[in-house]
């Protein structure tokens, strides 16, 4: 059997311990606690028949834990599942600003999968108004950034719902276990269907408020 050890990395709150949890217990944490570091291991049977044995390491995305975390992903890290929430683009800048060095400075040869959380709570933030709205990440904005900073994959998930967590680990292993990173993006399922649409239309009309008052929307990722 073939085994692949996956990290999950990301800023504190994205959700990656919900998501690990879901994949390999079938449950949904009812609270949050924060992780330090967590592991779980699950069999699955790839498309190809093939059983993949996946050891998924939690990592804690606080910066305390920086050199900590170099220490897990020695030895045999196969690929990195970098996750940032939907719902605060904070996280979603920080992959761009923190953890795609952290990643490289590591092993730039290491794959990774693009994750998107909270997918249920992002088609919720077009009911609160405008200030939600200008914090979420849309589906087209993280399948260019996936394809800009090289992903393997880009999957948007619901760990409450459970939608698209096969789908993302599925692709990690996929990545991991493939020689063409390339390929694998392209063969990838496609990212959990929202209520885009309507959101990107608000955003526009918000985005154009704020040039006219001479300001910025946030939606840019440097």
């Amino acid at each position: 059997m073939k085994r692949v050890k996956c990290v999950l990395i990301g800023d504190g709150g994205v959700g990656k311990t919900s998501l690990a949890t879901r994949f390999a217990l079938g449950e949904f944490p009812d609270s949050y606690l924060p992780t330090t570091f967590d592991s779980h291991t699950a069999v699955r049977r790839l498309g190809t028949g093939a059983l993949v044995e996946i050891n998924i390491w939690d990592c804690a995305g606080q910066k305390e834990f920086d050199e900590v975390r170099q220490y897990v992903y020695h030895p045999g890290l196969d690929v990195f599942i970098l996750c940032f929430s939907l719902v605060d683009r904070r996280t979603f800048e920080h992959c761009a600003q923190r953890w795609l060095a952290e990643m490289r400075d590591f092993d730039p040869e290491v794959p990774f999968v693009l994750i998107g959380t909270k997918a249920d709570l992002r088609d919720q933030s077009v009911l609160q108004g405008s200030s939600a709205i200008a914090r979420i990440v849309l589906t087209e904005e993280g399948v260019r950034f996936a394809r800009r900073i090289g992903a393997a994959a880009y999957v948007e998930v619901s760990s409450r719902t459970g939608t698209n967590v096969e789908r993302a680990f599925r692709a990690a292993a996929k990545a991991a276990l493939s020689t063409s990173h390339e390929e694998s993006f392209g063969d990838s399922d496609e990212p959990l269907a929202s209520a885009n649409g309507k959101l990107q239309g608000k955003r526009e009309r918000n985005e154009a408020a704020a040039s006219d008052q001479g300001g910025c929307c946030g939606c840019c990722v440097q």
